[in-house]
């Protein structure tokens, strides 16, 4: 009885110690988030606005894979019309110096109040940070 008993016990301690830790926030996993402190201060050290568009950054999610670090981006539209702006991400290697891999402006149709999650991947395993850029 006793035996059957262990590996019951020892599986509940896991699930336990598995829902304690938590998920991360998705924006906790992106580089400069433990700098930073917060999803909000994150963004405003990770997001240019140039020309005033009238977009916002509501969510960033960060995730290495394959020696690649993998960025979704969520905007949302604050105007009452349709905006059209335009975006790049800007790389840098783990010393802060650029990646010499400039990337072309990207355009983007926005609907009024429209939510929209932009994707991109590091051109390189040197990429271990980034910065997006956002225009009107």
């Amino acid at each position: 009885m006793k035996s059957s008993a262990f590996p019951v016990m020892i599986v509940a301690v896991l699930l336990a110690a598995c829902q304690t830790a938590g998920e991360p926030k998705p924006s906790e996993s992106c580089p400069g988030f433990e700098e930073a402190g917060s999803t909000s201060a994150l963004e405003q050290r990770k997001v240019r606005y140039l020309d005033q568009p009238d977009v916002r950054v509501v969510e960033m999610r960060c995730v290495r894979s394959d020696g690649l670090l993998r960025v979704d981006v969520d905007i949302v539209n604050e105007r009452p019309r349709e905006q059209r702006i335009a975006y790049r991400f800007e790389w840098f290697e783990a010393n802060g110096m650029s990646v010499d891999n400039e990337e072309v402006w990207k355009p983007l149709l926005l609907y009024p109040d429209q939510l929209q999650t932009i994707r991109t991947v590091s051109p390189g395993a040197d990429a271990q940070d980034f910065r997006v850029v956002i225009k009107r």
